[in-house]
């Protein structure tokens, strides 16, 4: 058994581990594929990128009045203070863990300290020259070692399921927000390329399917490919499997698990192809509407089953204003 708080505790963990590693590897890829455009149209973008987040939008005029891509970039990666920002991330994984101590490998705890105590030096390298490719592969190298650190150090208990299933939730969550940008992208045409790359795809899909990339194919690739780590189809299947982990046999979870099954099928056996052109974007909102309630669901069954009221500071967080 475990505490709900405790619980509650390590889901943010996951979220929170996946939305910091995340938040910096689509950073790193925005800032390098805006270099060379208008200072409009790289507004325009760095605004739909925020919205995949789900932070608060910035405006344009930071600076000396015009769009400045450094500053926003400081803003989203180093600043503690800003709303879904990178740091603010992983503060907050360090003070979910910093409660569950006892429940994970000393290793891990080790790997979170030396992440965090070390963004502060990549932050005052970053900011002298005005690049920002050392901190973001300084938060990703951070976040892969402390995700190689659960794989093969943690116990596959309760503790880990909740661990993953947070950060499933999470991945899936922010792939539909990325997907969602680039179709909804008035100012340039959908950039396959730079799509896969902010989800680590690359590679994997040109395995598959080569050089040719259409907004459907990577679209159906991101969503419905079950091999792919990174799918939403993937990230459901896992959480699944560690949902059955946690509540083995029992009714407790009962709603999250039809839910989760729900979306699941939906993906698995829907016509995404056929509704591409005229249904795609309400059926991306759907489902990241459908996946926000799955995680509301895993906490008013599991970690505030009694309808507590939700005080935790970590419910104000991004992607809660939908």
């Amino acid at each position: 058994m475990i505490l709900a708080r405790h619980a509650e505790s390590l889901y943010w963990t996951g979220r929170y581990l996946e939305r910091a590693e995340v938040t910096s590897r689509w950073l790193d890829v925005a800032s390098r594929f805006n270099a060379h455009v208008l200072p409009e149209d790289g507004a325009a973008e760095w605004q739909g990128l925020m919205r995949a987040l789900g932070a608060p939008l910035l405006g344009a005029d930071l600076g000396d009045g015009a769009f400045d891509q450094a500053a926003v970039s400081t803003l989203l990666l180093a600043d503690p203070s800003t709303v879904g920002s990178v740091s603010s991330a992983i503060e907050a994984l360090r003070d979910n863990l910093r409660v569950v101590r006892d429940r994970v490998p000393v290793e891990l705890w080790e790997e979170v300290n030396r992440l965090h105590f070390g963004l502060e030096q990549s932050a005052t390298a970053s900011r002298q020259d005005r690049a920002h490719h050392h901190f973001s592969r300084t938060v990703r190298e951070g976040c892969q070692a402390i995700s190689g650190v659960l794989s093969e150090s943690m116990m596959r208990d309760e503790g880990h399921a909740f661990i993953v299933i947070g950060q499933m939730i999470e991945r899936s969550i922010l792939t539909v927000g990325l997907l969602r940008s680039a179709l909804t992208n008035t100012v340039t045409s959908f950039d396959s390329d730079r799509v896969l790359r902010s989800s680590s795809a690359l590679q994997s899909y040109r395995r598959l399917h080569g050089h040719r990339a259409t907004s459907q194919s990577v679209t159906s690739f991101l969503l419905r490919t079950p091999e792919l780590p990174r799918s939403v189809l993937s990230c459901l299947l896992n959480a699944e499997r560690r949902l059955n982990v946690v509540d083995p046999g029992s009714q407790r979870t009962a709603q999250t698990r039809r839910l989760a099954g729900r979306i699941r099928s939906g993906l698995e056996f829907g016509d995404f192809d056929l509704d591409f052109d005229d249904r795609i974007i309400s059926l991306l909102t759907d489902l990241q509407q459908d996946l926000w309630r799955l995680g509301d669901t895993l906490s008013s069954e599991i970690f505030r089953p009694l309808g507590e009221p939700l005080l935790h500071a970590q419910y104000i967080r991004p992607g809660l204003e939908r």
